[in-house]
C-alpha cells in the first residue's frame, strides 16, 4: 500500500529557469553600448563616397567636353551645301539653336582642360557667322546667341584670366568692340541682347586696359634698357 502511494504521488518539478552559460549574449534587459565615434566615421564615411563619384565625373567631364562634345560640333559649321535649304546658314533659328547648344557646353565646363581651344573656336564661330547675310546674322536671335557666347568667355570666373585673355585674343577684342558698338548703335538689339552687350563691353574695356598697361611696362623697359 504504501509502496503504490509512493508511486502514484507526484513529484515537484523544477522550473527555475536556468541562467544561460553564454552570458555575453543580448537578450531581454541587456544595456547595449554603442560608441558615438563609430556613427561619426560611417557619416565621414558615406559622405565622402557622395563626393568622390560627382568629384571625379566632373574632371572626367572637364577633359572630354572640349575633344568630345564642343570641337566636332563646331566643326559641323559649314560643312553642308549653302544652296541647300537645310544649311543653318541660310536659316537664323537653326544657326541660332546650333550656336545656343555651343553656348551651354561652354557654360557647362568652366575649368574644361582645352579652355583655350574652345574660346578660340567660338571666337572664331563669331566671326564667320558675322560675314553671312545681315538677314541671318543680325537677327535677334542669332545676336542673342552670339552675345551669349562672348558673355561667357569673357565671363571673370571663367578660367582664362585678363593676361590670357589680352595675350591670346587681342585682336578679337578689338573687333568685338567695334561690333559691338555699330549693332548697339543701329537699335538690334532686345533686352537680353542689350544685358550681354553691357557686360561684354565692360569686359574687353578691363582686357584693352590690361594690354595698354602691358605695353606701355614693355616700351619702359625698352627704354630703360636704352639709356
Amino acid at each position: 500500500m504504501d509502496g503504490d502511494d509512493a508511486e502514484t504521488k507526484p513529484s515537484i518539478v523544477d522550473v527555475t529557469p536556468r541562467v544561460s552559460e553564454n552570458v555575453g549574449a543580448v537578450g531581454v534587459g541587456t544595456v547595449v553600448r554603442r560608441s558615438r565615434r563609430l556613427d561619426v566615421v560611417a557619416r565621414e564615411h558615406a559622405k565622402q563616397q557622395e563626393t568622390s563619384e560627382p568629384l571625379q565625373m566632373r574632371k572626367d567631364y572637364a577633359g572630354l567636353v572640349g575633344p568630345a562634345f564642343f570641337s566636332p560640333l563646331v566643326s559641323q559649321f559649314g560643312r553642308s551645301d549653302m544652296t541647300s535649304a537645310s544649311d543653318m546658314r541660310r536659316d537664323a533659328s537653326y544657326l541660332a539653336r546650333y550656336i545656343d547648344t555651343l553656348d551651354v557646353i561652354l557654360y557647362s565646363a568652366p575649368s574644361a582642360t582645352h579652355q583655350l581651344s574652345m574660346n578660340r573656336e567660338l571666337w572664331d564661330l563669331v566671326r564667320l557667322v558675322r560675314r553671312l547675310p545681315v538677314r541671318v546674322s543680325e537677327s535677334p536671335p542669332v545676336l542673342n546667341a552670339l552675345l551669349f557666347g562672348i558673355d561667357i568667355v569673357l565671363s571673370p570666373d571663367r578660367a582664362l584670366s585678363t593676361p590670357t585673355l589680352a595675350r591670346e585674343f587681342r585682336m578679337d577684342v578689338a573687333d568685338t568692340v567695334q561690333w559691338i558698338a555699330r549693332i548697339m548703335d543701329c537699335g538690334l538689339l532686345n533686352d537680353v541682347s542689350m544685358a550681354h552687350a553691357s557686360r561684354i563691353v565692360e569686359r574687353l574695356r578691363d582686357i584693352q586696359e590690361d594690354v595698354g598697361r602691358r605695353v606701355a611696362s614693355s616700351d619702359f623697359h625698352q627704354y630703360t634698357s636704352i639709356i
